[in-house]
């Protein structure tokens, strides 16, 4: 009741309105002017309530505002700028005071910090690589083109000793004359053999035949 304001009966705009108070009351003029100062109070409490939630917008700090780190690289990049634009200066200021030319020599000479050892290693697999040389040349073979060569004489003399009909380019294996005369030897037998005359009696062939196949055999 003590925060209520009452107010005097000619401050009310709508005096001319009949009250009317939804509970019985002995007076009507102080029935309005009590709710009168209810509502008011309760519009001055509505009005300075403050809201049981922050939804106030969050602290604002420097290093969000103020981008620190963007505006060092922006200064350093432009560092980086003026002093290229520094150098293509004095470049372009040297070609105009002289007839120009080319800086495209590169003295600097690079070393590595294992190149001795990477050199010795080298050393080393050349000098295994050599010796492994010297001992293949130095290998004799096993197997030589002369005792091949006899090894196929031999062969050739077994077979043809072993053969019904040699073959007459291999009866010898030596020098061109000797082939001739081989081959002479060969075509004068083929004509002795066709020289001679054909026996008529079957049993003779036969005996012919099986004496030849029992000489194959005892070869």
């Amino acid at each position: 009741m003590a925060d209520f304001k009452y107010k005097k009966s000619f401050e009310f705009n709508d005096s001319h309105k009949a009250f009317r108070p939804p509970k019985p009351c002995s007076s009507q003029l102080l029935a309005r002017k009590y709710d009168r100062a209810a509502y008011d109070s309760h519009r001055d409490r509505v009005k300075s309530s403050k809201p049981s939630i922050d939804n106030s917008p969050p602290k604002r700090y420097m290093h969000l505002e103020v981008k620190l780190k963007k505006m060092q690289m922006e200064e350093e990049r432009a560092a980086q700028i003026e002093h290229d634009n520094r150098l293509l200066l004095a470049k372009m200021s040297k070609i105009m005071r002289t007839s120009g030319a080319i800086d495209n020599r590169n003295l600097v000479e690079f070393k590595s910090l294992d190149r001795e050892k990477r050199q010795s290693e080298l050393v080393a697999i050349a000098r295994e690589n050599q010796a492994m040389l010297k001992r293949i040349q130095a290998r004799q073979p096993n197997l030589t083109a002369a005792s091949q060569e006899a090894a196929f004489t031999e062969h050739l003399r077994f077979s043809n000793q072993v053969t019904t009909h040699p073959d007459k380019t291999m009866l010898y294996t030596g020098s061109q004359s000797d082939f001739e005369a081989a081959e002479s030897v060969a075509e004068s037998q083929d004509l002795a053999q066709q020289e001679e005359p054909l026996t008529e009696d079957p049993e003779a062939e036969t005996a012919t035949y099986k004496s030849d196949d029992e000489a194959a055999d005892e070869l």
